[in-house]
């Protein structure tokens, strides 16, 4: 990660050489050692292929504690459609849905599963071809948790 110094707001911000902006390095002189990263799915990639000794092998990808609208709305309604109410209780596995159905279809097209479907095609040389299949389910708190299965094909 790259961070940089930001000088308390109740001071002035100049150009002095008291000033962090009086010692900054312009974009241009910044080395290129630090792959671009532009979203998620690019740290997450980062840190896996950096800590795995073979990053070709992830077939996991877990997201605990998922509170994005957008995510929740899309398993609630999955909930009721299958279940037929939107009970705090849905425990492991919860409810699994493989890629070839419009519900694990619309789950990977929420917010929490976009830097998935981004870590499967930026590196699909490295993964080689998957068949998703997602489980949503309930912690025993009743919160959302969500886990991807990348099965290789």
């Amino acid at each position: 990660m790259l961070a940089t110094f930001v000088q308390s707001p109740s001071k002035r911000l100049t150009d002095s050489d008291d000033s962090p902006y009086g010692h900054a390095v312009p974009a241009k002189d910044i080395p290129t050692l630090i792959p671009p990263m532009h979203r998620l799915s690019d740290v997450s990639w980062y840190v896996w292929s950096t800590l795995a000794p073979h990053p070709g092998q992830l077939r996991y990808i877990g997201h605990d504690f998922v509170t994005t609208g957008d995510t929740t709305s899309i398993m609630e309604y999955l909930q009721i459609a299958k279940l037929g109410d939107d009970d705090d209780d849905l425990p492991w596995p919860g409810l699994v849905y493989d890629i070839d159905t419009n519900e694990a279809k619309a789950m990977l097209a929420t917010p929490n599963s976009l830097s998935i479907a981004y870590i499967m095609m930026d590196h699909a040389a490295v993964l080689g071809r998957r068949h998703p299949k997602v489980h949503i389910f309930k912690s025993g708190r009743g919160i959302w948790c969500m886990l991807w299965d990348l099965v290789p094909v």
